[in-house]
């Protein structure tokens, strides 16, 4: 019943951002100043600089992929200031790596990075 629910709230996501207009979800890997923003390798014990960024990497942790997606999509509302634009974008590197990591070895990695590569390219 779960994993229905899961695939219903997945699909639920990807129509909405691509039925939605499309609003800011250009993720430019450059900060405002044009450098680069580096990928950070995946740590729950950072101090959250986003409301809600230590769920989506717990989410990751405990291998709930899907879930994991679903808030970090649900972060981009939270972003307010340059400072969490930068993590956000960082955020959505250390979720790339390790889903592009574990795809190999688990389909539902394989899907998630799917689902990612879907909200990024809004396709």
């Amino acid at each position: 019943m779960r994993k229905i629910a899961v695939f219903f709230a997945s699909v639920a996501v990807i129509a909405a951002v691509g039925c939605s207009k499309k609003v800011d979800t250009d993720l430019d890997t450059t900060r405002a100043t044009g450098e680069a923003v580096p990928v950070k390798h995946l740590s729950t014990s950072d101090p959250e600089i986003i409301p809600g960024e230590k769920a989506v990497k717990d989410a990751l942790v405990q291998k709930e992929y899907d879930v994991a997606i679903q808030r970090y999509t649900a972060l981009k509302q939270a972003v307010a200031t340059p400072q969490q634009n930068d993590e956000y974008l960082s955020l959505y590197g250390q979720i790339r790596s390790e889903l592009t990591d574990a795809a190999d070895k688990d389909p539902k990695a394989r899907e998630a990075l799917t689902t990612l590569q879907v909200l990024r390219n809004g396709r």
